[in-house]
């Protein structure tokens, strides 16, 4: 605990101190009175390389290098390896299922979800597209039956004849 001197209303002061690990810190400010009587705390967030990702959780860069290397998650309340992918975005995943859950980019501090059909993974077989294709495959060939005989019957009775 840091303990200043006294000094006048709307007086600002500044103190100094060093973390030794990265990571987010929370520190609480008191006033006394004259009479020795504390205000309320007023809290403050100290991020030490670190870096909020909205609401999921916060980068950390372990080494100081200005790489993000691990997210903590807020909800899980672990720590992921965070991803570089090169263009400036970090893939995150929020819930330590080995899944990439999140895009952030710390430059516009946009934060994407990653959507579901990005999520594939070796040996995974898109049932419903294949289900999809196959449907419109059969719609295709049933009409191409169909639709040529109707016409045929149209003709023969207009008493045009194609040959």
């Amino acid at each position: 605990m840091t303990v200043t001197d006294f000094y006048d209303d709307n007086t600002s002061i500044s103190v100094k101190h060093a973390w030794s690990s990265p990571g987010i810190y929370v520190i609480k400010v008191y006033t006394f009175d004259e009479n020795y009587i504390p205000s309320e705390a007023t809290k403050h967030a100290v991020l030490i390389d670190a870096r909020y990702c909205s609401h999921i959780g916060y980068l950390i860069d372990i080494n100081g290098d200005g790489v993000f290397d691990v997210f903590h998650a807020n909800v899980t309340r672990t720590e992921t390896q965070a991803e570089f992918d090169g263009n400036g975005n970090y893939l995150i995943d929020s819930n330590g299922d080995g899944v990439r859950d999140y895009i952030y980019n710390p430059t516009t501090n946009m934060l994407s979800h990653i959507k579901d059909e990005l999520k594939v993974q070796e040996g995974y077989i898109p049932w419903p597209l294949i289900m999809l294709f196959g449907i419109m495959i059969l719609i295709v060939v049933i009409r191409g039956i169909f639709y040529p005989k109707k016409q045929h019957i149209r003709d023969l009775k207009s008493g045009r004849n194609r040959l």
